[in-house]
């Protein structure tokens, strides 16, 4: 049976959302304009420096955490009295470093007008890779030589006998274990009758917090299905994994026979 591993890194590292529930491109930050707000996909919004905290950096109730609590924005009750726009700092399935090793502070994204991936770092941008043993320009290192330093002060990997190029190391950091997520282990699925294969099935649960601050498991809403005789490669699974929590409700894998 391929061994699936779920990872999830360490609280520390997280990634900032604006208060209509989008993902940070940059830094959130004040830059002088006496409110935190950041770049999104689509376009600047309101942020928070820290969780449960507005985006005037005013400290959230204790009893009225920063959510959505019917609207399309995150909001909270302020300690000091009254309310004020807000937005979460999220853990980060996967970190991204730039191939000089910086950290990436928003997604690896992809640059169409040069046909390459990059990322901003603290004080900067840099390239990076989307994928682990993969290029910049998304070109799968050859089996034999890992994406490392390799002696440099940056990150590289030959892609055929004599060509190389640039690449970002990327990896989950922790073995789960937080009180966002709870992942469970199905049975088997029953045997698929068109392939003949059988699948192991896992889910991953998000929970809900209540007023009594319990934790409650939702409906599953993550699933990766992997066929059990597959020798899928570990970056392909696991990005697939990556996929499921970032991009799609629901994601399968499995091997052709």
């Amino acid at each position: 049976m391929y061994d699936l591993k779920v990872f999830l890194p360490p609280l520390f590292s997280l990634y900032y959302t604006s208060t209509y529930g989008a993902e940070c491109s940059d830094a959130c930050e004040d830059r002088g304009s006496g409110y935190y707000w950041c770049n999104t996909q689509k376009g600047w919004d309101y942020c928070s420096p820290s969780n449960n905290v507005d985006y005037k950096g005013n400290i959230c109730h204790k009893d009225y955490t920063c959510s959505r609590e019917g609207q399309n924005y995150y909001w909270c009750y302020l300690e000091k009295g009254g309310w004020g726009y807000c937005a979460q700092m999220l853990p980060k399935t996967m970190t991204h470093y730039t191939r000089y090793q910086e950290e990436c502070i928003n997604p690896c994204q992809y640059q169409k007008n040069g046909d390459y991936y990059w990322c901003y770092t603290k004080d900067s941008w840099s390239y990076c890779s989307p994928q682990a043993d993969f290029t910049y320009k998304f070109k799968s290192c050859r089996p034999d030589h890992n994406c490392g330093t390799h002696g440099q002060n940056y990150t590289w990997c030959y892609i055929t006998d004599d060509d190389w190029d640039y690449c970002g190391l990327s990896h989950f950091d922790a073995c789960m274990q937080t009180e966002f997520f709870t992942v469970t282990e199905e049975d088997l699925l029953r045997n698929q009758p068109r392939s003949n294969l059988t699948f192991y099935n896992l889910q991953v649960q998000q929970n809900k917090h209540i007023i009594s601050n319990q934790l409650v498991p939702q409906t599953p809403t993550k699933g990766v299905v992997n066929n059990v005789d597959s020798d899928i490669t570990h970056k392909y699974v696991t990005n697939d994994y990556y996929s499921a929590t970032h991009k799609s409700p629901h994601v399968n894998v499995w091997q052709n026979e």
